[in-house]
């Protein structure tokens, strides 16, 4: 696993073996930062459920300001701050080992681009719905998901950018609607 583009391209991230996390592919992020690349510079992003920390990472490669990665994997958040001093891109992340549910509910912060990659099933319909109901996303800003499912978002504040399926993944992009 590796950033495929970017200040820290060709950086080589650790990760987490086993079963508690399922790391994008390279063809998968490459689509998925393709969607989005006008979006990136000088933004504030949020990664949940980060995992390795390499989707939040990447972005940070392509431009994204600053970075705030959360995992309930005291493990998993070891392995993204070593990722992020490899890659050079520390000084530019806040990593917090915390539940999705309790970071969104003591959040304070608006983020340009929220990326969730939860674990496949359920719970990416619960985190959604966190989300939205959080109000942390700022005007204008986007949700990119990646799920193994094809979502069908009916929210009044969001519309769906774009939505391709890479094998079992699915990745969504749902923009805020400003009025």
């Amino acid at each position: 696993m590796r950033i495929i583009s970017g200040i820290a391209r060709g950086t080589r991230l650790a990760t987490i073996g086993g079963e508690k996390t399922r790391p994008t592919s390279d063809r998968v992020k490459e689509s998925m930062f393709a969607m989005v690349h006008f979006d990136l510079p000088g933004s504030n992003i949020l990664d949940l459920f980060a995992g390795s920390g390499q989707l939040g990472l990447e972005a940070l490669s392509r431009g994204g300001a600053r970075a705030t990665f959360v995992d309930n994997s005291s493990e998993c958040t070891s392995i993204i701050k070593e990722n992020a001093g490899k890659a050079r891109l520390f000084d530019r992340c806040v990593v917090c080992t915390a539940d999705y549910a309790s970071f969104i509910s003591g959040c304070r912060e608006k983020f340009d681009i929220i990326i969730l990659d939860p674990p496949y099933g359920e719970l990416v319909h619960m985190a959604l719905e966190t989300v939205f109901a959080a109000n942390i996303l700022a005007d204008g800003g986007m949700i990119v998901v990646e799920s193994e499912e094809d979502l069908r978002i009916a929210h009044l504040s969001y519309t769906v950018r774009r939505s391709k399926r890479y094998g079992r993944a699915f990745i969504t992009v749902l923009d805020m609607i400003v009025e």
